[in-house]
C-alpha cells in the first residue's frame, strides 16, 4: 500500500497472487487505503475460490454496491509503480491488472460524463506511460 502524498493519490497492489494461484497481480488506485486493501483481499479470496479475473471483466463481487472492471496493465508502468513486486518475483514481465472503480453513478473513467476527479484518481494503466494523459500518474519517474 502506498499512501497519498503531495505528488498524488495513494494506491495498493497485491504481491503473491501469481505465486499462490498462478493469477496476475492486481492494483487499485485513488480510494481510502483500507477500502482498497479490503477490495484486493476480497478479489484474492474469489481467485483462490476458483473465480479468476480476466481482462475487460466486470465484477460485482469486490466493491459493495458497485461493479469494478479489470484492465490489463502496460509493462511501462511496472517499474514506477510495482517495484516491490518486481523485487519479490525477481523478474519482468509479470502480469498485472488494474481494478477500476466507477463514480457514484456507475460511470467509469472512460465514460463521457465521468467526473474528472475520478479520472485523476485512477491512472489508465492499460495505455503506455508515454501515451498517458497529463497528471500525477504521468509524472512518475
Amino acid at each position: 500500500m502506498v499512501p497519498e502524498d503531495e505528488t498524488g493519490p495513494g494506491w495498493a497492489f497485491t504481491i503473491g497472487l501469481h505465486h499462490s494461484f498462478g493469477s496476475p497481480e492486481v492494483a487499485m488506485f485513488g480510494l481510502d487505503l483500507d477500502l482498497m486493501r479490503a477490495c484486493l483481499n476480497t478479489l484474492a479470496d474469489a481467485i483462490a475460490a476458483g473465480h479468476p479475473m480476466l481482462p475487460g471483466q466486470e465484477r460485482d463481487d469486490v466493491l459493495e454496491g458497485f461493479p469494478v472492471v479489470i484492465k490489463p496493465v502496460h509493462e511501462s508502468w511496472y517499474k514506477p509503480l510495482f517495484g516491490a513486486a518486481l523485487w519479490f518475483y525477481r523478474r519482468q514481465p509479470l502480469a498485472f491488472m488494474e481494478m477500476v472503480w466507477p463514480d457514484r453513478d456507475g460511470l467509469f473513467p472512460w465514460d463521457e460524463n465521468c467526473p474528472s476527479g475520478v479520472r485523476e484518481l485512477q491512472p489508465s494503466l492499460w495505455v503506455s506511460k508515454s501515451e498517458h494523459a497529463p497528471g500525477p500518474w504521468a509524472q512518475l519517474p
